[in-house]
């Protein structure tokens, strides 16, 4: 699964996206390299995320609801539960990445549990259990498995 990180605010098309996804498994298949290579996004969260989903803007799982969304560092606890809800009212179902890495969630790692029974699936990051961004988002990490 192929998950480019996208900002909508950055200025990157899902045409240069598409592009690029379509040079790959080009590559793929020149080298011979039998991989069947799906496409997703992880998606910097931004207010207008459940249009964009709605619009087709932004790619999701393949043949889902569900779609990878990623949130500022810093983001206040109200912002993820307004947004994760919208996107969900919407008809999508979100997967927040790696959410050890995200203050609010090791202040009160409880958000997670509350994700889960909404619904909602998270994805914690290989490099986190390995401690390779520190010992904070190794230990909340460790307590969301």
């Amino acid at each position: 699964m192929a998950t480019p990180h996208y900002d909508p605010d950055d200025g990157i098309s899902l045409a240069i996206l598409e592009d690029a996804f379509d040079s790959l498994t080009d590559a793929l298949e020149y080298e011979r390299i039998n991989i069947k290579l799906e496409k997703a996004m992880e998606i910097m969260a931004t207010d207008d995320l459940p249009q964009l989903l709605q619009q087709g803007k932004v790619w999701t799982y393949p043949n889902s609801s569900y779609f990878l969304v990623e949130f500022d560092p810093d983001e206040e606890y109200g912002y993820f539960d307004w947004l994760l809800d919208r996107c969900a009212d919407a008809g999508f179902t979100p997967v927040i990445a790696h959410p050890e890495r995200y203050h609010a969630v090791r202040r009160n790692p409880e958000m997670a549990q509350q994700w889960q029974k909404k619904g909602y699936g998270v994805q914690v990051n290989r490099d986190s259990l390995l401690g390779m961004f520190g010992e904070h988002p190794f230990y909340c990490a460790d307590l969301l498995l």
